[in-house]
Formats: C-alpha cells, structure tokens, sequence
C-alpha cells in the first residue's frame, strides 16, 4: 500500500509460474513533477517506485523477475515508510522460496533489474523502522530452495539456484540519498542485495548470488552506495557423489566522483556508514560431498574529483571507511575449494577520501580491501589487491584502538595474497591514529610496487608506521623514491616478514622519519634492501637505519643519517656493524637518549668535513623567499 507507481505480482497458483505474466515490470520513466510514496507499518509500502514479485509454493523450477526501465529524474521521487521493506524512493524485489519432495532437476532462481538513471533533482528514501527500508535506489533479489528427500535415491538430484540484482549506469547531477534505523540493509543512497540460500538432504547443488552497478558518475551528493551477495549452500547428504557449490559476486564496474559520496551513522552496529561498500559471501557446508565456496568482492577503476567519506562514531566493526571491498568465504567438507578474492583496480584522487571511526576493528580506513577464506581442509586461495594509485589530493583513516581500523590506505588478507600496485603521491596520504600505508597478510605474502612520494606519507600516534608491510611469508617492496616527507610514530618504513622482506631500492632526496626507526626489518636472516642512496635525511631516536640480520647490497649515503646508531645492519649475526666505518658514507649524526646530539657524535666520511657554524635567524627578503 502506499507507493507511488507500482507493479506486484503477488503469489498466485492460478498463474502459470511458466508465464511472463508472473513477472513484475515497469518501463521507462521520465520524471519532471513529484513520485512519491507514503505508508506506515506495512511491508512493500510507502515506496516512489516499485516492482514486487513473489512465489511460495512446491514447483519444479521457478524464475521470477522484476524489473524497472530507464528512470530519467527531474523533480522529485520519494518514499516514506517505517517498516520492513518499506519506504525506498525506487525499489524492485524478486523473492522466490520453493519447498521439494522428490524429482530429479530442480531450478530456482530471481532477478531484479533497475535500468540506466540520470538525476538531475531528488531522489530519496526514509523509514523510521524495519530491514532493507529507507533507501533512495534499490535492486534485492531472493531465491530459497528447500529439498527434503524421503528415499535418499543416490544423490542424482540437481539443483540449481541463483539470484542476480542489478543497476545499470548511474549519473547523477542531483541528490540521492537514504534515511533509516541502524541496520546496514536501509537508509542508504544506493543498495544492490542478493542472496541465494538452499538446504538439502542430497544432490548436486550449484548455486550462485550476484549484484553488480555499472558505471556511477556523479556530480551531486550520494549517501552511502552498499554492493552486497551472500549465499549459503548446506547439503546433508549421506551420498559421496554429491557436489556442493556456492558463488557470490559483488561488482561495481567504475566510479567517477565529481562531487559528494558520504556514508555516516552514529549507531555502533557493524558495516554501516561507509561511503562505498561491496560485500561478497559465500558458504557452503557438507557432510559428505565436494564442496566449492567462491566469493568475488570487485570495484574497478576509481577517479575521484570530489569527496568519499565514511564516518561512525560509534564503535561498530566493519564502518566508517572511505571505499570499503571485502569478500568473504567458508566451506566445510571432506574435500573442499575456498577462494575469496577483493580487488579495486586502479584509483586516481583529486580529491578527499577518508574514513573515521571511534574503535570498531575493520573501520575507519580512508581506503580498505579485505579478504577472508576459511575451510576445514584441502584448498583455500584468497587476495586482496589495489592496483596503482595516483594521489594529489588527500587520503586519509582515523580509527581510534580498532584492529585493523583507521590506515589511509589498506590491503589485509587474513590467509592469501595482499597486494597494492604503484603509489604515486603529490598530496597527503594519512591517519591519526594508525598507519599511512598498510599491506597486511597472516601467512602467505605482501607486495607493494613502486613508490614515488613528492607529498606526505603520515602514520598517526598509535604505535604506528609511514609504510608498513607484515606477513609470516614473503614480503617485497618496490623501488621507494621520496622527496617528501614519510614518517611514522614508530618507523617511517617497515616491513615484517618471517620468511624473506625485500625492498628493490631507496632512493631519498627528502625526509624519512620515526619517533624509533627511519627504516627498519625483522629480525630475519633474509632481509635485503638492494640499494639505498640518500640525500636527504633519514632519522631515527633510535636508529637511523636499522636492518638486524639483514645486508644491503649498495649504500651511498651522501645526506645525513640520525640515530643513536646512525646505522646497523648486522649481516652475519656476529655483531659487526658494516657500516661501523662511516668513510665514504656522508654524515652520520649520532643522538643522545633525549634527542641531544651527542658530544663528538658528528662524523663526515671521505672528502666530507664537520664543524660549528652559526645560523642567524634575519629578515626575509625577494618576497620573503630567502633569508
């Protein structure tokens, strides 16, 4: 009740399920006045713009769709609603649930489709209570199997099941925005769900959940953008034949932001109040079969001109973030496939992306790609990938005590591959409380590529690092090239790895620094950096450079490098400082415990000379350039 323009197909045996009839449509819309929608404490109600459709029945197979055309936007599409599934400004929903006996081929699948949409007024949602209400544009799909056999009849059963939601192109000069209670399904600006569920006694279940956005430009305001698939895949068959698989793919195809993407709450529940956000889920669990869970969490190319930002300030996991890719996958079996993949390609920012959240873990990051796979046996690959970024404008995390929470930049993969491509940065790249730069990976590798910094690389005051890399397996770093400013409150760069860490090169004309080290390793017998040479300055309280059981290969000091060891790297283990001999080393400035410089601690190497000089502080003059 309530909507604006609507289209529902309700559950009906008289209609042959075969039949487009049952499938909800509405075509194209071209809007100049108002398209509202207005209920209270009804389902599906009270929405601008709606496409219903559903079936609760015992078929064979059932295909439902709904689906809504082009929406072209000048005035004013809204709804107002405060229960569940209530109150969104452009809603289409497919929901299909079938209970099975017996048979042989089951299919069950549900689609919802929103075509191309051009704003150029208001588009919003509002609900004041109940899931997956109070959004401005949103595409949900649902598809339940059930099958219960009696005979148990060797498991030659097939069953398919698969929701697909989808929203074309988005380009919006205008307003889109969402308001609702605490709960990640509403009040957002633009939502895509898909979920895919089946429980089973025996077959062969294949299954699979997809949401995809195509390309969003946008020149106006957006709250929050959530992607969102999750499927779940059970068989408790006896049978070993049986094969059990579940696939969910979260997709934004390109971002082109020229104006505003805001997600914020003030609720401390998790997943809410980030800016752009794609979760993928997939499960599946077995007691006697093959199973495969594959989860694909995917933004492709993003070039910000405007701003992205997510804010919480409560302290929920999962929020707050600026752009936010996470995949998640499980399987439990005899013989089991687990992969979870997170990628965002490549990201272009003139602008501001930031993220901030009061101390949920997994939150607050400028911007964060996560993945998680988690498996009893036999095979599990997951990545989390950034590809290059070019920054001149200004990334920045602020995450309080939070696990994982506040970076500017973020790759975590908590069992795979963790990977961000070639950074290069003329702006600001940082975080309040943790660390500027961050590739994290529990047991397999890290890589991060090339380096060019010309602006400021910055960790916050927790402990924290400029750029920081950590695995329990390889660790690689490209060639590092800086003529700005990297710093740390702990290190200015550090990389951790228990097997091998590599850097390719430094190469400093600038400042690297950290309230500890400037450069530092683990305690590993595998650590190299290929080449250092500086001009600039690269200070430690403690150590400049300090690479314990490490070698590099070759060093040109032709800067100054402050420490109270200037620098150590102890290749052998013995004890013996190599660069003990600063000849033909430039400068080293050896400190005191309280940052003092130490009486006689300045040494120059070969051809270099030291001395007391006297520096006047004097009018500024040439238009107060020089002094």
């Amino acid at each position: 009740t309530g909507n604006g323009i609507v289209s529902n197909i309700p559950t009906d045996p008289s209609v042959s399920i075969d039949s487009p009839d049952f499938n909800s449509l509405i075509g194209n819309i071209v809007n100049y006045g108002k398209i509202s929608g207005k209920s209270t404490n009804k389902t599906y109600s009270g929405g601008g713009i709606l496409a219903y459709s559903s079936i609760d029945s015992i078929p064979i197979s059932a295909s439902l769709s709904s689906t809504i055309g082009n929406i072209t936007n000048y005035g004013t599409i809204s709804g107002n609603g405060n229960y569940q599934s209530s109150g969104n400004g452009i809603y289409a929903h497919s929901m299909s649930l079938i209970s099975l006996t017996d048979g042989i081929n089951y299919n069950n699948s549900a689609n919802s489709t929103i075509g191309n949409i051009i704003n150029h007024g208001n588009i919003s949602g509002k609900s004041t209570n109940g899931m997956y209400s109070g959004n401005a544009i949103y595409a949900h799909s649902e598809a339940y199997t059930y099958y219960y056999t009696s005979n148990f009849d060797n498991g030659n059963e097939n069953i398919e099941f698969s929701t697909n939601s989808i929203i074309k192109n988005i380009t919006n000069y205008g307003t889109i925005s969402g308001i609702s209670i605490d709960d990640q399904s509403s009040g957002n600006g633009i939502y895509v769900y898909s979920e895919s569920y089946t429980s089973a006694d025996g077959g062969n279940n294949k299954g699979s959940a997809s949401s995809t956005i195509g390309n969003i430009i946008n020149y106006g305001s957006i709250d929050e953008i959530l992607v969102e698939s999750k499927i779940i895949s059970n068989n408790y068959s006896i049978h070993s034949s049986t094969i059990n698989s579940a696939s969910s793919t979260s997709r934004i195809n390109s971002i082109a932001n020229n104006g505003n993407i805001n997600g914020s709450t003030t609720d401390s529940g998790s997943y809410l109040g980030n800016g752009i956000f794609t979760n993928s889920s997939a499960s599946a669990t077995s007691n006697n079969s093959n199973t495969s869970a594959i989860s694909k969490s995917i933004i492709e190319n993003i070039t910000n001109n405007g701003n992205i930002n997510g804010s919480t300030t409560g302290s929920g996991n999962y929020s707050g973030n600026g752009i936010y890719v996470y995949s998640n996958a499980e399987a439990n079996s005899v013989s089991s496939t687990v992969t979870s993949n997170s990628t965002i390609g490549n990201i272009t920012n003139n602008g501001t992306i930031s993220g901030s959240s009061n101390g949920g873990d997994y939150s607050g990051n400028g911007i964060f790609v996560c993945s998680d796979a988690t498996l009893n046996s036999s095979t599990t690959t997951s990545s989390s990938t950034i590809g290059n970024i070019k920054n001149y404008g200004n990334i920045s995390g602020s995450g309080a005590s939070g696990n994982y929470s506040g970076n500017g930049i973020h790759s975590y993969s908590f069992d795979g591959v963790s990977a961000i491509g070639n950074i290069i940065n003329y702006g600001t790249i940082s975080s309040t409380d943790q660390n500027g730069i961050y590739a994290y990976s529990e047991t397999h590798s890290t890589k991060i590529g090339d380096i060019k910094n010309y602006g400021i690389i910055i960790s916050g005051n927790n402990y924290s690092n400029g750029i920081y890399t950590y695995t329990e397996g390889s660790n690689a770093i490209g060639n590092v090239t800086n003529y700005g400013i990297i710093s740390g409150s702990d290190n200015g760069i550090y990389f951790y790895s228990m097997e091998n860490a590599t850097i390719e090169s430094i190469s400093n004309s600038g400042l690297i620094t950290g309230d500890v080290n400037g450069i530092t390793s683990t305690n590993v017998d595998e650590t190299t950096i290929k080449s250092i040479s500086n001009s600039g300055v690269i200070m430690g309280k403690n150590k400049g450079i300090d690479l314990l059981k490490s070698k590099i290969t070759l060093y040109n000091n032709y800067g100054l490098v402050i420490g109270q060891t200037p620098v150590l790297v102890d290749k052998d283990g013995s004890g013996t400082n190599i660069f003990s001999d600063p000849a033909g080393q430039g400068m080293a400035i050896t400190l005191e415990n309280d940052g003092s410089i130490k009486t006689n601690g300045i040494t120059s190497g070969t051809g270099g000379s030291t001395g007391i000089y006297s520096i006047i502080n004097t009018e500024l003059k040439n238009s107060g350039k020089d002094a």
